[in-house]
């Protein structure tokens, strides 16, 4: 497993980019609003996704068509996105270089939040 992450130099990974700053600011509104106290911020002691991302490649990669609604109804899935080169759940990698990182998938770091 992954038990460390590096990010580059501030220079080649700019947390203070708008896309970020806003995506984080929007984030803390919401767990504010919601009352969620332990999201919405990088900080010890509280939950965080993180997704680091090349904003240059970042995009869904090829879309396929899946029957797997009732009475075969399809939809599309993009389920090997570009550009995404880690994602961390909770603190758990999973993905890491680009690829999934299976003991942190069967892991299910996640959780579903109720309003």
């Amino acid at each position: 497993m992954v038990s460390e992450l590096r990010l580059g130099t501030p220079k080649s990974c700019n947390i203070a980019s708008d896309v970020q700053f806003g995506q984080a600011s929007g984030q803390v509104k919401r767990g504010r609003v919601y009352g969620i106290a332990d999201r919405g911020s990088v900080e010890v002691g509280k939950a965080a996704d993180l997704v680091v991302f090349d904003p240059d490649t970042i995009a869904p990669g090829p879309l396929r068509r899946v029957v797997d609604f009732p009475a075969n109804g399809e939809r599309l899935t993009a389920d090997a996105p570009v550009g995404m080169t880690h994602t961390l759940v909770n603190e758990v990698p999973i993905r890491v270089d680009g690829h999934s990182v299976p003991e942190g998938l069967r892991r299910r770091p996640g959780k579903v939040l109720h309003s």
